[in-house]
This record gives structure tokens, C-alpha cells and sequence, in this order.
């Protein structure tokens, strides 16, 4: 099991998420410069709002992308898998690791993150889960940040 989910697997259950938590269904897909991103984890951590009391309750949820990069997010708990998120504002964050199969359950050079760190462990995404659910928490993800913005030549 790749690292990053078994990780999320055990902040879970260690945190947990009570019955009295009030979460919401969410899917979306997940691409990759216009394509699906197949077998990538994906993660939502609530957020505590600036100024609130509450020392970050609630666990996060989880969710594997499928061939089309589609996923539904359930909360892992002790009891059991309880499909939604949280209601509220999350940090998104987004990992690819090759399967164990692939490379014969051998770790590799290629075993990093196939997905760049500002989407994982630096990750810039957040989704703000409405109390009715979304099937729209879509992310496009880019391989390659955008370039440097070059000053335009001057015209004589």
C-alpha cells in the first residue's frame, strides 16, 4: 500500500469522526493536464477557521481514483467507512504512487510522488464542502508549473 495512504488510513482511525459529525457526499474527477489521473489518492483535511476554538476536530476523507479519475470520498473511522467529508473548508491534496505490482512490490527510482508536491505534501488546493454535498470537487492538476513570466521586447 503506498505510503501516503496508509499514513491517511492511520491519522483516520486515530482521529476518528463521531456519528454527531455532520458530513456530506463529494466526488469529483481528478486530471492531470486534461487527462485522468488513474489510482491517485485523494485526501480532504478540514481546516480550522482563523479564530475558532476548535483545535482541528474531525477527520478527513478519503478516495482512489478510478480509469476516468473519478472518486467518491468516504471517512474512515473505527467502526466503519462513512461516505462523505466533512462540511467545510478543506486542504486538498492530491498523490500518485506506482503500484507495488508494477514494479514487482520493489521500491524503485521511480517510486516518488508522480504528482508535484504543491498538489501533496505543499499542496495550494482547498474545496469548501456545502452542507448539501458536490459531485463537482474537480481539480485539473498541471505536470509542470507555469514558466516565467518573460518581459515583452521593445519596439522601435
Amino acid at each position: 500500500m503506498p505510503r501516503v495512504v496508509a499514513l491517511s488510513v492511520l491519522l483516520f482511525s486515530i482521529i476518528g469522526c463521531g456519528d454527531s459529525e455532520k458530513l456530506a457526499p463529494v466526488s469529483g474527477r481528478i486530471t492531470m493536464d486534461d487527462k485522468p489521473l488513474v489510482g491517485a489518492t485523494v485526501s480532504f483535511q478540514p481546516v480550522t477557521p482563523e479564530g475558532s476554538k476548535k483545535a482541528g476536530k474531525g477527520a478527513g476523507s478519503v478516495a482512489k481514483t478510478d480509469a476516468d479519475g473519478r472518486y467518491t470520498l468516504s471517512a474512515p473511522t473505527e467502526k466503519r467507512d462513512r461516505p462523505g467529508a466533512l462540511v467545510g473548508k478543506h486542504r486538498v491534496s492530491i498523490s500518485l504512487f506506482p503500484d507495488s505490482a508494477e514494479t514487482g512490490g520493489k521500491e524503485t527510482s521511480g517510486s516518488s510522488n508522480q504528482v508535484p508536491e504543491r498538489y501533496n505534501s505543499k499542496t495550494e488546493l482547498t474545496f469548501d464542502v456545502p452542507a448539501a454535498g458536490s459531485t463537482a470537487a474537480d481539480f485539473n492538476l498541471k505536470s509542470k508549473p507555469d514558466g516565467p513570466v518573460k518581459p515583452k521586447k521593445k519596439e522601435d
